[in-house]
């Protein structure tokens, strides 16, 4: 939302003017694009209650997903991606650095949320976009 990206920007411009350079704001990417961005990032990072919508991307870009944001609840899922709780950013900035810089825990983030997706799909009706494009391209190419 514009409203969003002129909160970054006045942020970046004002408390954080160090890193100003290294933030790109992007929005209403082509697929294209947005996939070359996938492959290239290190990490998803997604900003509200709930990471159900980019879970599938995550996880099939290979990449770790974490959810700064929201409350929890005793119905927060609990492996898909990881959760940072509270308004705490500096914290949150020092954890999410030190899970990328550590191969085992990352491997282990990867591993829990390749097996979440995989519980979810399992659940009736429950099919991954990615999922949905195979079948139809299947169905397409079949006479």
């Amino acid at each position: 939302p514009p409203a969003f990206f002129d909160y970054i920007e006045y942020l970046l411009t004002t408390r954080f003017a160090g890193i100003k350079n290294q933030v790109s704001l992007l929005a209403d990417l082509d697929d294209g694009r947005l996939k070359t961005l996938y492959r290239r990032c290190d990490a998803l990072i997604h900003f509200g209650p709930g990471p159900a919508e980019f879970l599938d991307e995550a996880v099939y870009f290979d990449k770790p997903l974490f959810i700064a944001g929201g409350v929890e609840t005793p119905t927060s899922p609990s492996r898909a991606g990881y959760r940072f709780y509270g308004a705490d950013r500096q914290s949150q900035a020092v954890r999410l650095h030190g899970l990328l810089n550590d191969s085992w825990a990352l491997a282990g983030l990867l591993d829990r949320q390749r097996r979440d997706l995989a519980a979810q799909k399992a659940e009736p009706g429950n099919l991954s976009i990615w999922d949905l494009l195979e079948l139809a391209a299947a169905r397409i190419a079949t006479p």
